[in-house]
């Protein structure tokens, strides 16, 4: 059973948590796409430097 399946097969009103944890790929496929090459996502010299202290994901 594919991921499509196993959603398609849940009944009507029953709820799922998912989760993700987001890695460096992820980042840099989303800055890509959508062209939002900010500092705050993709410069982890920069952002060592505010008060995040590391890059921040999209979103």
């Amino acid at each position: 059973m594919d991921g499509k399946d196993a959603f398609a097969a849940l009944p009507v009103g029953r709820t799922v948590t998912v989760r993700k944890t987001i890695g460096e790929s992820d980042v840099y496929l989303f800055a890509g796409i959508t062209g939002d090459l900010s500092p705050n996502h993709v410069d982890e010299e920069y952002m060592r430097k505010t008060r995040y202290g590391r890059r921040i994901a999209h979103g």
